[in-house]
């Protein structure tokens, strides 16, 4: 488990060290209740993707920032279906992490560390399509990985507004999934 030894304390943000096990996990996040866990690198992704579960079946509200290998440009992808706030590099910092954690929280975003940007391959003529401020709300919900009741709830319209917002997001973005339109957005700069 951690100790005293084990924590690190940055812009008043105090990171401490636990066993990836999930048991001693969540009998840590009972005892401490932190608004987030951090993945760093050393899990493989199914590893980190049960330690995330178990850690939200313990705290359904936990904030998930995943630092990987800046090599991995595909990786954020999956890890914004799952609902992950802060997908840094492992080279990042403390104090860029700290920064990065209060910013999310205090701004209600997604932040993706530029290394795992698609590089640009072709330069586009098109302009990227013109999405209404609900539509990028609730897109910006679907890169969290919530699911149509649970946008519908934070957004406090009915489920069929939901997915009327989102097919008219899927024609303007050409798309057919979600998984399709939170690529293609994050590719054309429309979030």
């Amino acid at each position: 488990m951690s100790g005293p030894e084990s924590a690190l304390l940055v812009q008043g943000i105090c990171i401490e060290r636990c066993v990836a096990e999930a048991g001693a996990l969540q009998r840590r996040l009972r005892d401490t209740r932190p608004a987030w866990l951090l993945v760093g690198r050393g899990l493989d992704d199914a590893a980190a993707a049960a330690l995330v579960r178990a850690g939200r079946a313990v705290h359904p509200d936990l904030h998930v920032c995943l630092l990987g290998a800046s090599e991995d440009v595909t990786c954020y992808h999956r890890w914004a279906r799952r609902g992950c706030s802060l997908y840094l590099a492992d080279s990042a910092g403390a104090d860029c992490v700290a920064f990065a954690l209060t910013a999310v929280i205090d701004h209600d975003v997604v932040i993706i560390d530029r290394a795992f940007r698609p590089q640009p391959t072709e330069v586009s003529l098109q302009e990227p399509p013109r999405i209404t401020t609900r539509e990028r709300d609730v897109l910006q919900l679907v890169v969290h990985g919530l699911r149509t009741k649970e946008i519908a709830s934070r957004l406090h319209v009915s489920e069929n507004t939901v997915e009327s917002h989102l097919r008219s997001l899927f024609a303007k973005l050409q798309v057919s999934t979600r998984a399709e339109a939170v690529h293609k957005a994050i590719r054309s700069g429309t979030i």
